[in-house]
């Protein structure tokens, strides 16, 4: 039986100052005192270190990789990273928090759907993997809306593989970049000079924010992503990348017509409602947890350890 609920975690947080880019309204959310105080560390750092090892699953499994935790703590994987590496770069399909010492296979989608081999320009063979990148907020949507159907049915957390590569391709044709490999990380690249300027701006603004432990990032009156962290310490890491994943999505969209002036009133509608999800539990097959889906007119998912929500990414499914 749960002892704490969604509205328990969201009933601590405060909204700051929103700040606005072309279309697109950011909401920091603050907290008082920490969400968990349970000590993990971020795949990136992780892999950084050397205390988490990725590899192809046997000859390779476009579905799957194996990941080998070799530090004492748990590892945070994040939905939505990519994975560059290997045989062809992935993207991890939901939040997981890794066991240590042991090895588990995570299920993840390819982002790169013309390489099937090990790039022979890194420089430590089939073992480079890096994680520098959050997938732009369409495909996260995707990621969800498809891996949740088949997790609710088959307990698998398996996303639609070709509306992935369908969406990879309609960003690349957005973004006017042709990559030989279709490979996302292309379109990021091109992308990111604008990008960095926004953020810069943000961080003139003062982001991250003292207490900040997420964001509600808000397109033409619609809610695009919530991301939620346990604490400013692991939001000041990762906040960038979420940024920039909004930032992706939004230069890459279809042209639409603009809607600043209803995103602050779309995000308090979507707060509310997302106040009043239960959610359904399920036990996570990889890994420490449980995932707590959404469900609609919301979509995403809580992961939760030890009555202690690790990451919240939630947004309108419409």
């Amino acid at each position: 039986m749960l002892t704490v609920t969604l509205r328990s975690f969201l009933d601590r947080v405060e909204w700051g100052e929103t700040f606005d880019w072309d279309g697109v309204t950011f909401i920091p959310l603050m907290v008082e005192s920490p969400l968990s105080d349970l000590s993990f560390l971020l795949l990136p750092e992780a892999l950084q270190a050397k205390k988490v090892f990725i590899r192809e699953v046997g000859d390779g499994v476009v579905r799957e990789l194996e990941v080998e935790v070799k530090s004492d703590e748990p590892v945070l994987a994040l939905q939505g990273t990519i994975l560059q590496g290997g045989k062809q770069d992935r993207t991890l399909n939901i939040s997981l928090l890794l066991a240590p010492k042991q090895r588990q296979r995570i299920p993840v989608s390819c982002v790169e759907r013309g390489r099937w081999h090990y790039r022979r320009s890194s420089p430590f063979g089939a073992a480079s993997w890096t994680a520098a990148m959050v997938a732009h907020a369409p495909l996260r949507h995707f990621l969800c809306l498809t891996a949740h159907t088949a997790y609710r049915l088959t307990g698998e957390i398996r996303a639609d593989q070709q509306q992935v590569w369908d969406e990879v391709r309609r960003a690349s044709r957005r973004a006017e970049v042709t990559s030989t490999t279709e490979a996302i990380g292309e379109v990021y690249r091109s992308l990111r000079e604008k990008t960095e300027e926004v953020l810069e701006r943000m961080k003139e603004a003062g982001f991250p924010l003292p207490k900040q432990v997420g964001l509600i990032s808000v397109v033409a009156g619609e809610v695009w992503g919530l991301d939620l962290l346990p604490n400013p310490t692991v939001w000041a890491k990762v906040w960038e990348k979420v940024v920039q994943s909004n930032l992706f999505g939004a230069l890459v969209r279809e042209e639409k017509e603009r809607k600043e002036r209803e995103n602050e009133e779309a995000a308090r509608v979507f707060w509310l409602a997302l106040k009043e999800n239960e959610g359904e539990v399920k036990k996570s097959p990889v890994g420490l947890g449980e995932h707590w889906l959404l469900k609609s007119p919301l979509e995403g998912f809580a992961l939760v350890y030890q009555d202690s929500l690790l990451h919240l990414f939630a947004f309108s499914s419409s």
